[in-house]
Parts: structure tokens; sequence; C-alpha cells
């Protein structure tokens, strides 16, 4: 887990962001891995670290309970500053000079504890910038539909060839998802459906011209499937509307 990761993962659970703080962890690592400038805002205290006397040092505080995640936030930032590349993993850090990153990693627990408890304000901060985590967001629930609409296009039935061509998904993760769902593999040619069943699965393609390729196609799965006895498959979909655009085209 990198630096953004841990710093959004402790400030979503922190209920600062509440209905945000339920993100899964894949969430939480596609939000961080988008190049959302701005969405992390660090401040700092300096005056609280410069003037810390190290000689000066409780044995064994006691954290105080309001101070707890303010601790758990330094020491997540001095567990990435023992990294020499650290900035890139963390440019919102770029602020922190050389002898704040040296007092900060020559401190104990103890101290850091000590530190904190006795600190009138938070040495280290993070914030979110709200507009832009709710766009993050946004992008997140796409990102989320569309990973749900190509395993139910798996799990109907649909080609190599064709989650390739409207999804791009490599064949080599196609095997793998097909693998992974423990879906038998498929043989021979797909079932023709007969007449009145092509003009169903033509008609209801036509009345969801307004969805995605794939989703409009589950649509079609689903309502087919809820009387047929047989399982038309999105192959048997794809082959019918195929061929009935080519004969009216």
């Amino acid at each position: 887990m990198n630096f953004r990761q841990h710093i959004l993962s402790c400030l979503l659970k922190s209920g600062r962001y509440l209905a945000q703080e339920n993100l899964r962890p894949d969430e939480i690592q596609y939000i961080s891995k988008c190049s959302f400038s701005g969405l992390i805002q660090v401040t700092c205290d300096y005056s609280s670290l410069e003037s810390y006397d190290q000689s000066i040092s409780k044995s064994k505080p006691t954290l105080q309970q309001e101070k707890k995640e303010q601790y758990n936030l330094i020491c997540t930032l001095l567990s990435h500053l023992n990294h020499d590349d650290y900035l890139k993993d963390a440019p919102e850090l770029e602020g922190l000079t050389p002898s704040h990153i040296h007092k900060l990693k020559n401190l104990s627990y103890a101290q850091i504890i000590d530190m904190v408890n006795n600190s009138d304000s938070d040495i280290v901060n993070f914030n979110l910038d709200k507009r832009i985590l709710d766009t993050a967001l946004f992008l997140c629930q796409k990102q989320n539909k569309r990973t749900e609409t190509i395993e139910a296009l798996i799990k109907a039935g649909a080609t190599k060839n064709f989650m390739n061509a409207e999804y791009n998904v490599p064949p080599q993760k196609y095997c793998f998802l097909r693998s992974a769902f423990k879906l038998k593999k498929a043989f021979g040619r797909p079932r023709v459906l007969t007449a009145a069943e092509a003009r169903k699965v033509y008609s209801i393609w036509r009345q969801n011209q307004h969805l995605k390729v794939g989703e409009a196609y589950l649509v079609i799965h689903k309502e087919m499937n809820e009387t047929s006895v047989k399982e038309i498959n999105i192959r048997n979909i794809v082959t019918a509307v195929q061929e009935i655009k080519s004969k009216t085209a």
C-alpha cells in the first residue's frame, strides 16, 4: 500500500467524510492511483516539531484518545520516509525540509506520543478536497460499473472476441475470469434462435439503443431467459442481432 492509499484509508475511516468511509480497499487503491491533483492537502505545524526537545520525554507515555488519529498519521508518514524515493510516492509532502525529515526519523515512538500529547495543534495534518473527492468517487463508481458489466457479460456467455472488441479485455484476462467463475468451455456454434426468438431479441435491442452495447445485451439476456426453457446466452443474442441488422441494412 503506497502513501496515498495509507492516507486515504486513514482519513476515510476517521468519520470526517461520512458516506465515503465505507470504501473498499480496491476502491481506495483506484482513487489513489488516479492523478487527482490537489486531492490530498497537507499542512504542517513546523514550530511544534522544531521546538520539541528530544531530551525531555516521559517514560512510556500514554497516548491521549483524541490524539490517536494524529499519532497514526505521523507513524504512517514515518514508514514512508524510510524510502529514498518517498517524494515520488508522495509529492504532497514536498514542503517537508531535510531537517524536518531528519528530526522525525530520529524520534522514538515514545517521543512521538509525548510530542503529540503536548502539542496544542496537529503537527501534521492531511485533508481531502471534497470537490475533488466527489469527482474521484464518481469515476470510481463508473469503473466499478464497468467491472460489474464485464463480469456479468462473461458469466452470460460473451465470447473472447466480443469482450476484446467492446471492452478491451485481453484474451489472458478473459480466460482468467472464466476460470475464476468456474465456467464450462463453450463448444460448437451458438444455438440458432427460432425466428420468433430472433425477432424478440431484435425488438428488445431496438428499445435499448440508449444503453452501451454490453448493457443492452445484458438486458436482452435477462428478458429472454425469463421465458426460455433452454438458456439463451450472449453469443446467441449477438448472432441474432447481427444477422437481422445485416438483413435490414
